[in-house]
């Protein structure tokens, strides 16, 4: 069923693009408008898969969604405080120097 619905999405935004002649759609920019079609089909399609193989654990699929979260706020937070683990390990090459040395 959400391949039907995601490729109806595809279809829908392709004759929209197709259609128009003023560059916007619904105050969108008709490159922007496709990108959001087809994102919007792929997580669509991707999320009535998952739903599928979770049919029935409910219990694991929220403990799946829950690690996945954390995965993604852990490199979020490593990407914001990057710059402070690069002077954490400049001043670790100087505590330790033969560490940095073959």
């Amino acid at each position: 069923m959400t391949t039907w619905a995601a490729l109806l999405i595809l279809v829908l935004g392709a004759v929209l693009l197709i259609l128009n002649e003023s560059g916007v759609i619904s105050r969108i920019d008709t490159t922007t408008f496709g990108y959001v079609a087809i994102f919007s089909a792929l997580i669509l399609y991707l999320s009535g898969g998952m739903l599928g193989s979770y049919r029935g654990r409910a219990g694991a699929m929220l403990r799946d969604i829950i690690i996945w979260l954390a995965l993604g706020l852990g490199v979020i937070m490593l990407y914001i405080y990057k710059d402070n683990l690069v002077i954490a390990a400049r001043a670790l090459r100087s505590l330790v120097p033969h560490a940095s040395q073959p």
